[in-house]
């Protein structure tokens, strides 16, 4: 099983304000991307490798360039289909946080990722799927006190 997808939505925190864009009249989407590699137990649960990265302005500037902040994860994830065309998955792993200029990239810090993910198949052939899918993953950093949360929906691909 090998599979990616692409996605739209928001980023939030718990308060420290690192997801907001300090000098925007609006808020920015966020961009995900994610890959996974594994493997189907049988018809209906897989186990697979999850790669995933989301990432939104936090300073805009034309003239120095815009600030982004990125999250990515890598998890070890389950997916299981519920019914022919509807499926669940649910990971854990470890995240990363940075915050990326023109110049220079800063890590801000590295802890526990959990995501959940729900998917309806819109194509469906025997070795291959298109599907919508909803997202939200949730970063831990510095002891846990920092929380860094995001939700997309996007379109996967995937092959069986």
């Amino acid at each position: 099983m090998f599979g990616f997808s692409i996605g739209l939505g928001g980023m939030n925190d718990n308060g420290s304000a690192i997801t907001r864009c300090d000098n925007c009249d609006f808020n920015p989407l966020a961009l995900e991307a994610d890959f996974h590699l594994g493997g189907m137990v049988n018809h209906q649960l897989g186990f697979m490798l999850e790669g995933q990265v989301n990432s939104q302005t936090i300073h805009s500037d034309v003239f120095n360039g815009d600030s982004r902040l990125t999250q990515g994860a890598l998890m070890f994830a389950a997916q299981v289909w519920v019914l022919p065309q509807l499926w669940l998955k649910g990971g854990i792993g470890f995240s990363n946080l940075q915050v990326d200029d023109t110049f220079v990239t800063s890590d801000i810090g590295s802890g526990l990722a959990l995501m959940g993910a729900v998917g309806f198949e819109v194509f469906s052939a025997r070795n291959f799927a298109i599907d919508l899918q909803g997202r939200i993953i949730e970063g831990t950093y510095d002891s846990a006190h920092d929380h860094v949360t995001s939700g997309t929906i996007g379109l996967g691909l995937n092959w069986f």
